[in-house]
């Protein structure tokens, strides 16, 4: 009697056994064969006569579509690649695409899909074939679309404002930057202090404040305004009309042109000094004489 329940106990040990083995086993090529495939794949495998390996893809509207199915050497008969639609219905097209390699060979689709769909990707081996094969599948995005956009004003002075408007909101910038808008020199060295401050850069004639300025000033909510340059550069006039409603005005300037910029890159490092930055150990030099090499 005990030697016949120990043979019943290994009995259903092994049926056990070979149960998880044969799970285990169809676990591994169901994964492999049947699951689906990321955005970029590459798939290994083997054909028997008349098999079929089947895989299913999302895809979207204007997603470009890349597979490519290179049979092994020893490869024999044809192989089938085929991409179809398994939504398609009355209201959404149907979509397909083959291709064929006879023997050891490559067979390539490429295609942008036009519409949201779920893809059926399949490599079959009509019989007699059979064979090894590798299928590299992958899927992007379309190019991104670029949009132009005018930004401009009725002057130099208008369209600086159009700049700050454009690309700040009402009581977003603490600061503000203010040069001439009669020569490059102190604009083109004070963008880098409003990059500091991340403010923008108004411009305005040397000896009346532009119009528009002072009001886009109060629409920024700024409170510290810098001006680059000298008396010559910027007014003392232009000072005193920005002057109010609890504004710093602090004038940055140096004998010469080279010597502002010079005054500038000292007021950033101060900047980002009291706010714990490190300052930039890097420095442009360009040519003072004329803009282009400082845009």
């Amino acid at each position: 009697m005990r030697k016949k329940m120990i043979t019943t106990r290994l009995g259903l040990i092994v049926a056990l056994a070979a149960a998880l083995v044969f799970t285990a086993l169809y676990v591994a090529v169901a994964a492999t064969l049947n699951s689906d495939l990321p955005p970029g794949a590459r798939v290994a495998g083997v054909l028997a006569p008349d098999d079929e390996h089947d895989w299913k893809v999302l895809v979207h509207a204007g997603q470009n579509v890349d597979i490519t199915l290179r049979t092994k050497p020893g490869y024999s008969g044809e192989a089938w690649l085929a991409a179809f639609d398994t939504l398609a219905t009355d209201t959404v097209p149907p979509f397909s695409d083959v291709g064929i390699v006879n023997g050891t060979g490559t067979s390539h689709l490429n295609f942008d899909m036009p519409y949201d769909t779920m893809m059926a990707l399949s490599v079959l081996a009509p019989a007699p074939a059979f064979g090894g094969y590798v299928l590299d599948y992958a899927i992007s995005d379309p190019p991104p679309t670029s949009t132009i956009s005018r930004i401009a004003g009725p002057s130099r002075y208008g369209t600086a404002i159009s700049v700050s408007q454009s690309g700040w909101t009402s009581g977003s910038a603490g600061a503000v930057v203010i040069a001439s808008g009669r020569d490059f020199p102190d604009g083109l060295a004070a963008s880098g202090l409003a990059g500091s401050y991340g403010c923008p850069v108004l411009l305005t004639d040397p000896a009346v404040l532009s119009a528009g300025v002072d009001a886009e000033v109060t629409r920024l909510g700024a409170t510290q305004v810098f001006i680059i340059g000298g008396p010559a550069a910027v007014s003392d006039a232009v000072l005193a009309a920005l002057d109010h409603g609890g504004r710093t005005i602090t004038r940055v300037a140096g004998p010469t042109r080279y010597a502002t910029a010079a005054a500038v890159s000292a007021q950033m490092r101060a900047h980002e000094t009291s706010e714990g930055r490190v300052p930039s150990t890097e420095a442009l030099i360009v040519n003072g004489l004329s803009y282009p090499d400082a845009l």
